[in-house]
């Protein structure tokens, strides 16, 4: 037999004439995959830290939803300005140092620019950072307390809301009136969160004082 092409024929002998058998390859059909959107709008976000003593604090920012897109873009970029302008500004020192400028002179020249960027962006995003509803939370590993453990518990809830509420945007799984109302509706409960506890357990004073507590238990510990 020949060598194999698209298209295969094998003969064999039968009784009263020829047996001609055709070889297709069959096609699969090609996977039909749900359209993925863009992107959800920003809706805010979600921040954690841990402390050396085991005290997680974890703060949810959820943005007003009437807020529009590009305000809620600039209260972004005012969050990251910070990090990037320093990183920015290094390496801004070093070229110009390198190419034959006074290095006081480039530091000042740096510090005019970013100050006066991140000026501007500040002041453009307060209004967005003015309406977010900001959830905080502080727990410790060692120290369990109920009252911030269900401050973790609710502040868990209303994040991983808008986290599926965005993943399921994104599968085109829900259309963007019911994203806009899972927003709301996160946005109202982390605001009547905030409003019910006055003296959140997420304040610095909270953070530093399970921090102590931590390091209390540990001295307490026996050696071994």
């Amino acid at each position: 037999m020949g060598p194999v092409k698209k298209r295969t024929s094998a003969r064999t002998a039968a009784q009263g004439g020829a047996m001609v058998i055709d070889h297709r390859p069959r096609l699969a059909p090609a996977p039909s995959h749900a359209a993925i959107r863009p992107a959800p709008p920003r809706w805010g976000y979600v921040s954690r830290a841990v402390s050396r003593y085991g005290a997680v604090s974890t703060t949810l920012v959820v943005y007003p939803p009437d807020a529009s897109e590009r305000d809620r873009r600039r209260a972004d970029l005012s969050r990251a300005y910070a990090p990037v302008a320093g990183a920015v500004a290094l390496f801004g020192w070093i070229g110009l140092s390198a190419a034959g400028a006074p290095p006081l002179a480039a530091i000042v020249a740096i510090l005019v620019v970013v100050l006066s960027v991140g000026a501007a962006l500040s002041r453009r995003a307060r209004p967005v950072r003015r309406a977010s509803a900001v959830v905080a939370a502080c727990c410790s590993a060692f120290h369990e307390d109920d009252e911030q453990r269900a401050a973790q518990r609710r502040l868990d809830a209303l994040a991983d809301a808008m986290v599926v509420a965005s993943a399921s945007f994104r599968a085109g799984e829900v259309d963007g009136d019911e994203f806009a109302r899972t927003w709301r509706a996160v946005h109202a409960h982390a605001l009547g969160a905030v409003s019910a506890r006055p003296a959140p357990p997420s304040s610095p004073g909270a953070c530093r004082a399970a921090a102590a507590r931590c390091i209390r238990w540990a001295a307490r510990r026996p050696r071994r």
